[in-house]
């Protein structure tokens, strides 16, 4: 498992699109997170990156998502998927774990616009921090009890949804208008 990790990990290190020049309206503070080797929030998709950095920049409430990410154990891997399930736009799995860190992937439907993913966005990144927040999460099975335990209700056959994330989400979209 540690040769794939670090396989992974290589691989997916993006810079932002136009390299490390901080883009216009993020902070340095943001533009470190999102560009860092050891950040928090990984993408090696140039959409996604792209996406990163305009909800950083147009959402409040995306940025300190972002924030919070980098400040737990809990590392995002993201990508666009084309074969979601059709009630599916966003979703986010537990993929494994060190030492150190608990490892996430969240999976983003590649055909909505580039605001819708950003907000969808959000509201998985807040999933990621619930999961940061809850230490005993360490694999699938583990997961499916925290959300039981928590109330979260079923979104799907296999999946769960959280007021919070759900509310982070409707935020993200809100700012998202307000700073188009």
């Amino acid at each position: 498992m540690p040769l794939l990790f670090l396989v992974t990990s290589a691989v997916m290190t993006v810079t932002a699109p136009d390299g490390n020049a901080p883009r216009p309206g993020v902070t340095a503070h943001m533009h470190r997170l999102l560009t860092a080797p050891d950040r928090h929030v990984r993408t090696f998709n140039g959409r996604v990156t792209g996406a990163l950095f305009a909800g950083a920049r147009r959402s409040a409430t995306f940025a300190s998502l972002v924030t919070a990410l980098d400040a737990s154990d809990v590392i995002a891997y993201i990508e666009l998927a084309h074969d979601l399930p059709s009630l599916v736009e966003g979703r986010l799995v537990l993929a494994t774990r060190t030492s150190s860190h608990r490892y996430v992937r969240i999976q983003i439907r590649a055909s909505q616009s580039p605001d819708e993913i950003i907000a969808v966005l959000g509201h998985e990144l807040q999933h990621a921090l619930e999961i940061a927040q809850a230490p005993g999460v360490q694999d699938e099975a583990s997961m499916r009890r925290y959300y039981e335990r928590a109330g979260a209700g079923r979104s799907h056959e296999r999946g769960f949804e959280t007021r919070a994330a759900q509310d982070a989400g409707r935020q993200v979209r809100l700012e998202l208008r307000r700073n188009a």
